[in-house]
């Protein structure tokens, strides 16, 4: 699992960058409903990985920044999630305890939660995609396919 868990975090990676090298060429044509899920996408990166660190969430899943802050948050993000498949390539099966955003306290398994994560931001792209369709802009394929003939 190990090297999948890793190709999956190459593919949001390089998705969630093309998503937002489309929203950041847009300008102020930007759509905010666009900016609004790719808002969600970085911020629940941000809270995911702040629990599987154990250290206190500081954004909530539906704040909203500007396109460049977007774009510095998912670097962080990113870049944290790599280093938690990177460091737990043998095995990732410990789980994580948290509180989720209504309060309420769980446990999951550190693979459950990446899948999540990664899973979570491949939905949110696709209504980007959307979005953006509806307001007459072309977005970046995204699909898994393409990544992997990139």
């Amino acid at each position: 699992m190990s090297t999948a868990m890793h190709q999956m975090w190459v593919y949001n990676d390089w998705a969630n960058r093309r998503v937002l090298d489309t929203l950041y060429a847009l300008g102020p044509d930007l759509p905010y409903s666009c900016l609004h899920l790719i808002s969600h996408i970085v911020n629940t990166q941000v809270v995911w990985l702040s629990r599987m660190k154990g250290i206190p969430v500081r954004l909530k899943p539906w704040d909203d920044h500007t396109i460049s802050e977007c774009r510095a948050l998912h670097e962080q993000s990113s870049g944290g999630l790599k280093d938690c498949v990177e460091t737990n390539m043998e095995g990732f099966t410990y789980n994580v305890s948290y509180t989720n955003t209504q309060g309420l306290k769980y446990q999951n398994n550190l693979q459950d939660i990446l899948m999540h994560t990664f899973n979570h931001a491949t939905y949110h792209r696709a209504q980007i995609a959307l979005e953006l369709r509806r307001h007459g802009f072309a977005p970046p394929v995204t699909d898994y396919i393409q990544f992997m003939r990139d």
